[in-house]
């Protein structure tokens, strides 16, 4: 398990594409993030569309969250995939790299800022402090 791109298709989209890819595997290596979580996450970044579960590339890797985002006329998947590598053997919980996805076109730059973007917010996420942590510390 590790943060390796692998390149596998995505049903109607062309990809996958990795801008700027290693700040966001870190991002989400983070800390833990559910689906609600990246749904409260998006809501933050530009052009945000929709949290769904369990995309399922061409090699049959059924992936933890599809994100979807619309940009200029482009659509966009980003794939986050499951981090179940609780010994994080290669540094990473990770089970592979996040991907990028795109129906239309959007230049590579954009792409970058998407990823840019959405790793912000992953960041912020994590340092926003723990709402509970007061009340378990009182017990």
């Amino acid at each position: 398990m590790s943060t390796q791109q692998h390149q596998t298709a995505l049903q109607g989209y062309e990809g996958p594409f990795f801008p700027d890819i290693d700040t966001l595997n870190r991002a989400i290596d983070s800390g833990p993030l559910s689906n609600a979580s990246l749904r409260e996450i998006c809501t933050a970044v530009n052009g945000h569309v929709d949290v769904s579960l369990h995309g399922v590339t061409a090699d049959g890797y059924t992936w933890f969250s599809e994100l979807t985002f619309q940009r200029a006329d482009a659509k966009v998947a980003i794939l986050i995939p499951w981090s179940q590598d609780w010994n994080k053997r290669d540094g990473s919980q990770q089970d592979r790299s996040c991907a990028v996805y795109v129906q239309g076109m959007l230049p590579k730059d954009e792409q970058r800022k998407l990823v840019e973007e959405l790793s912000t917010a992953i960041t912020r996420y994590h340092a926003k402090p723990d709402p509970t942590a007061e009340s378990k510390a009182e017990s």
